[in-house]
């Protein structure tokens, strides 16, 4: 989650309105874009975090060869949560052979 390049565009337009009206109007009134040079703008772009779960269908404390897994994500800007993330996966380990 460190390239974020719709990010600018997603602050300049989201940050300039305390609630979002649905129809901007056309002469202005008081909307004003979110300004991408203060330091909240760059400390919520570069920290950001990923909170979640997996579950593996076999208990991953004995050696097996296949497993799949499910998992959950939350991924957030400085805390405040930026989207939910689902995950199906299989895991395959290789045979390591010590000498």
């Amino acid at each position: 989650n460190f390239y974020k390049p719709a990010y600018d565009l997603d602050w300049t337009l989201n940050q300039g309105w305390g609630i979002v009206p649905r129809d901007i109007p056309e002469e202005g009134g008081n909307f004003r874009l979110g300004d991408t040079d203060e330091a909240y703008f760059y400390i919520k772009k570069y920290i950001s975090a990923r909170l979640g779960l997996k579950y593996y269908v076999w208990n991953t404390k004995n050696y097996r060869l296949h497993n799949f897994y499910i998992g959950a994500f939350i991924n957030s800007n400085f805390g405040q949560a930026d989207f939910t993330e689902f995950a199906v996966g299989y895991v395959k380990q290789f045979n390591i052979k010590e000498n």
